[in-house]
C-alpha cells in the first residue's frame, strides 16, 4: 500500500528551479505566485536597475536552469547537464504557467 501511495504522490510532484538567488524566500514566493496566478514567468521585479549586479534582467526567465546552477565538472558536461535539466523541467514550468494563464484554473 505504501508503495502505491508513493507512486501516486510522485505523479503530482512538480519541480520549479528559480534562475536567481536575489531575495530568496520573498522572491521565490512572489515569482511562484505570479506564475501561478498570471502564467507569467518573465522577471519584472528585483531587476538589475534596482539591485545592481545582484538583480536580474527585465524579461529574463524566472524559472529554469539558465542560472543559479553550480558547475560540477567539465564545462562540456555542465552544459549537457543543464540542457537535460531544462528539457526535464520545462514541462513543469509550462504546467503551472498554463494554470495561471487560464482564469478557470488560476490559483
Amino acid at each position: 500500500r505504501l508503495s502505491a501511495k508513493i507512486t501516486d504522490a510522485t505523479t503530482h510532484f512538480v519541480y520549479l528551479h528559480r534562475t536567481c538567488k536575489i531575495l530568496k524566500k520573498p522572491g521565490q514566493y512572489q515569482d511562484l505566485m505570479i506564475l501561478a496566478s498570471t502564467g507569467n514567468s518573465q522577471a519584472y521585479t528585483y531587476l538589475d536597475l534596482d539591485y545592481g549586479k545582484d538583480g536580474r534582467k527585465r524579461g529574463s526567465a524566472c524559472f529554469g536552469f539558465s542560472g543559479n546552477v553550480t558547475p560540477t565538472g567539465s564545462p562540456e558536461s555542465d552544459v549537457d547537464m543543464i540542457k537535460e535539466f531544462e528539457r526535464r523541467g520545462k514541462p513543469d514550468v509550462e504546467l503551472i504557467s498554463s494554470y495561471g494563464s487560464d482564469p478557470k484554473n488560476r490559483y
